[in-house]
């Protein structure tokens, strides 16, 4: 089962930076709400299924869970490494928005150090990075779950269904209590939610179920090939749910419901699922077309951090 390079991984890696561009550029005009028109509607669906980051983080799960070994001071040097490249390209990234768009009066070294360590989605400068920090938390507990990953896998799919308890299943109970609190009073729905998780232990918690997914998705990597129809047809389902459920509410409350929230939903899983065994037997050399969806799996990462410098740029010269 072991090999140096799955295609259908590339393939991913390549939708992926796809589907993040798509959403920095941004390509989605979906508040169908605003203006009742049938492509944003259109937009909207598709919106729905552009977050790549979870591909992203899946993938790496399935890349580095199925390790047969493992290097403490390699896998530090890494992190070292990593949250170099985090610093070095808020830096960057910084000084390009600089450049363009001009430096704020006043500017102190207090004002950029917190600048780099603004991450949170939506930051002006370094937002983009908030995958990288978050990916260097995965890392920091990466060695416990590889170690339980290949001695007891057992213990790894217990983790992984505490995982799915307090993640995606907190999710959907968030999901009835939103639809619900369209015909009814919610308060003691969510008062229950809340009090469900302050027993959740996980506190970077779809981050590392998306991490464990992708290692599942490698340990059942048969199984998936056998059931291939059935869980490409969920995954196509999944997405077709999660539009109903957003359009819906939408229609319901009158207001676009948040365009992201798939992110973080059930939807999301089964779409990850779906879509891995969809592309399973996907082959990288037998065209130009293929080889140039691999060339850019392999070279995601640098494209991830790099595109806002060029969308940047786009927009200051042709906006």
């Amino acid at each position: 089962m072991m090999k140096k390079r799955y295609d259908n991984i590339d393939l991913l890696k390549c939708l992926s930076t796809l589907m993040v561009i798509s959403l920095h550029i941004p390509l989605w005009s979906d508040n169908f709400i605003k203006s009742s028109s049938i492509p944003q509607i259109i937009q909207y669906a598709f919106r729905l299924i552009s977050e790549g980051v979870p591909f992203f983080v899946a993938v790496n799960g399935f890349l580095m869970l199925q390790k047969k070994s493992f290097d403490m001071k390699l896998h530090l040097r890494k992190m070292g490494r990593i949250f170099g490249l985090f610093v070095l390209w808020a830096e960057i990234l910084i000084c390009v928005s600089f450049a363009l768009w001009g430096v704020p009066e006043e500017l102190s070294p207090e004002q950029f150090i917190g600048y780099i360590l603004d991450t949170k989605v939506g930051s002006p400068y370094t937002g983009v990075l908030w995958f990288l920090e978050n990916l260097l938390g995965v890392y920091v507990v990466f060695p416990i779950l590889w170690k339980i990953y290949q001695d007891d896998f057992s213990l790894f799919r217990y983790f992984f269904l505490i995982a799915t308890v307090f993640v995606p299943g907190i999710g959907c109970l968030e999901l009835i209590a939103d639809a619900v609190s369209t015909v009814s009073q919610t308060t003691l729905i969510y008062s229950a939610i809340g009090f469900i998780k302050r027993f959740n232990s996980i506190g970077n918690g779809w981050y590392i179920y998306y991490f464990c997914l992708g290692g599942m998705i490698f340990h059942y990597l048969d199984v998936i090939k056998e059931k291939r129809f059935f869980l490409s047809s969920a995954g196509f389902l999944s997405w077709l749910f999660a539009f109903t459920y957003g359009y819906l509410m939408s229609v319901k409350t009158n207001t676009l419901y948040k365009d992201s929230f798939n992110y973080g939903s059930v939807f999301m899983v089964i779409f990850i699922i779906g879509v891995f065994a969809l592309t399973i037997y996907f082959q990288g050399n037998k065209n130009i077309f293929t080889r140039i969806i691999c060339d850019i799996g392999k070279n995601s990462f640098g494209i991830y951090v790099s595109h806002t410098i060029f969308i940047q740029i786009i927009a200051k010269n042709y906006s």
